[in-house]
């Protein structure tokens, strides 16, 4: 799992990411996560670039490339086939992701479609098998600007999801943050109630409204952020994902989110920057550093 976020405003793009990627393992009964926290989840699109790419969900969107490689591979295509906005890279990326993913997980699409079909007529043990297809969501937002745009700022959100048709690219509004893979930390802490418990209470017996009598509940209680400069976006990323690194460290659930903080920005005058990034050696400092400080202590 993950905790990814995206800032767009008029002077840039911000984008972050945890480093905590789970592997599930052992007999489909006794199934157990194992977790590594320094993975990456967030790419410049080529060198000296004006793209990033956030990448949460599945670990890998293919069985035989990786997000660092497929990444590698859009930025090449540019030479041979321009591109002149944000937009044509997203729908590139998805030209080239959606056949591998198609490919990887044929299996789940095709029970997701019959699913789909049986619609009202699914028991409630299909029901569950429907939704537990969500594990198979591979999500994406890339950001940034293309020089001959004007150097706009704009950012793109896609979901690769086994139970919908070939993903199109959203666009991320400005001034509003967006959070993907663990983001119900951030929505009750910034909105007052996350999506999860929002549709809970709407779907309760108990609650006799419309949906727009419990949004307008909710609304005083919204922070609304205001349009931040960008060092202060660049804080607001960063303490979003933090907080839900040790919102989840302090809870009883999964640690599905951890490991050092990576964030990049994009802005108009500038190309893509690593505001923190880890090094390739992170994880063995980490460990080395363990072992001197127990043999420094007396």
């Amino acid at each position: 799992m993950t905790i990814a976020a995206c800032y767009l405003s008029r002077e840039g793009v911000v984008l972050g990411a945890d480093s905590t990627s789970t592997f599930e393992f052992g007999a489909p009964d006794q199934k157990k996560n194992h977790y590594f926290n320094y993975s990456q989840k967030l790419f410049e699109i080529g060198e000296k670039s004006t793209l990033g790419i956030v990448v949460w969900g599945l670990g890998a969107a293919s069985a035989n490339v990786s997000y660092r490689t497929m990444t590698a591979r859009l930025a090449d295509t540019f030479a041979t086939r321009p591109v002149a906005s944000v937009l044509e890279v997203a729908n590139r990326w998805i030209e080239m992701l959606w056949p591998e993913y198609q490919a990887s997980f044929a299996n789940q699409i095709r029970r997701a479609q019959e699913l789909i079909w049986k619609d009202q007529t699914r028991t409630p043990e299909e029901n569950a098998e429907f939704g537990k297809l969500e594990d198979f969501i591979a999500g994406f937002c890339i950001g940034g600007y293309w020089p001959d745009d004007k150097r706009t700022p704009y950012a793109y959100e896609m979901i690769f999801d086994p139970r919908t048709a070939r993903p199109t690219p959203t666009e991320i509004p400005l001034y509003r943050a967006s959070f993907w893979g663990v983001p119900q930390m951030m929505e009750r802490l910034t909105r007052g109630i996350d999506r999860n418990l929002l549709m809970d209470i709407f779907m309760s017996n108990n609650w006799k409204g419309s949906a727009e009598d419990l949004l307008k509940i909710l609304a005083p209680y919204n922070l609304q952020t205001p349009n931040l400069p960008i060092r202060e976006a660049i804080d607001f990323v960063h303490a979003s994902i933090y907080s839900t690194v040790k919102g989840l460290k302090f809870s009883r659930l999964d640690q599905v989110c951890g490991g050092p903080i990576e964030i990049a920005v994009i802005t108009a005058d500038r190309r893509f920057r690593w505001v923190r990034h880890k090094h390739m050696d992170a994880a063995i400092q980490e460990q080395e550093g363990d072992v001197w400080r127990k043999i420094e202590e007396p």
